[in-house]
């Protein structure tokens, strides 16, 4: 019974035979496999470092760069984009590592706020371009603190490290000789330690709500500083809070913030169009006066003739 049960089990020749050749084939297979997976690894390996490399600089574009954007700001974001050496097209690395040295700079320079996409592109060879598109924060005004300026955008975020007098005029004109931003003086709250902090308090929100109202008219281009000295009345509570300055050093005195609530004083959309009218009656907005003050419904001017400036 026993031997009947064990012959029951035992293999046919045929089946034998079978499985060994199947295990021929799947060895062969298996050896075939990895002698194609190591020639794919030597081309690519070849591809690499002979075809996809390339000691010159990996050329880096900005993407939908801002307007304002200077050359010489451009040329900063991309050399901090830009790794060292030669690259290959192929790593898989480089994006990273790009992404990496640009996270980098965002801690040590605010213009970079948010990193939306980084790409390789043809060029004049494949993978030898750079695509970069960031989300930049704008500056908006110059701000004056003791002997300094520094850049801000319209959240207050500091930018840059000090700008000297000297530098000023080519900061705030653009090449066609128009106004590209304003600068703000007088403001007492301390000004950040480093770039891409926040620059706190009411003074400077209050000039740079000013700034904005007075961006894009063609009849403010002569309009050169914010003053608010006297924000909130604190040097004469019966001075206009803010001043503002043109071109010719004269003055248009303003009054309270943009955001304020008072009365006393006429809108600041009905301010706007007060200076809009003397720009098309004088062809400057300040009347030709010293100063001018537009807070109530009458527009004041200086009382004496020596005051007036020379037309």
């Amino acid at each position: 019974m026993a031997r009947e049960k064990k012959d029951r089990f035992r293999l046919s020749e045929d089946t034998r035979t079978l499985l060994k050749k199947s295990a021929v084939v799947g060895l062969a297979c298996m050896v075939g496999f990895a002698l194609v997976s190591f020639g794919i690894f030597k081309v690519y390996a070849y591809v690499d470092q002979n075809v996809a490399y390339s000691e010159a600089p990996l050329k880096i574009v900005i993407e939908n760069r801002p307007a304002w954007m200077s050359d010489l700001l451009a040329e900063q974001i991309c050399e901090a984009a830009r790794p060292p050496g030669g690259h290959s097209a192929l790593s898989r690395d480089l994006i990273k590592n790009v992404t990496l040295a640009l996270q980098d700079r965002m801690r040590t320079s605010a213009w970079i706020k948010e990193i939306k996409q980084i790409r390789l592109a043809y060029g004049e060879r494949p993978g030898d371009t750079l695509i970069l598109n960031c989300e930049f924060r704008a500056p908006i005004a110059l701000v004056r603190w003791h002997d300094g300026y520094y850049l801000v955008d319209g959240e207050s975020v500091i930018l840059t490290e000090r700008y000297s007098e000297d530098q000023i005029g080519r900061l705030i004109y653009g090449r066609d000789g128009r106004l590209n931003m304003r600068v703000v003086e007088g403001v007492r709250s301390a000004r950040p330690d480093m770039p891409g902090k926040h620059w706190a308090g009411d003074d400077l929100a209050a000039a740079l709500d000013m700034v904005k109202v007075l961006h894009g008219k063609p009849y403010t281009q002569e309009i050169i500083k914010v003053d608010v000295s006297n924000f909130d009345g604190r040097i004469d509570g019966r001075d206009a809070h803010i001043v503002l300055h043109t071109r010719r050093n004269t003055q248009i005195r303003w009054g309270r913030p943009v955001g304020a609530n008072d009365l006393a004083e006429i809108s600041p959309a009905e301010k706007m169009q007060i200076l809009e009218q003397i720009y098309r009656q004088y062809g400057r907005v300040d009347a030709g006066e010293l100063w001018i003050d537009i807070r109530f419904d009458r527009v004041t001017k200086p009382a004496n003739p020596a005051e007036a400036v020379k037309r």
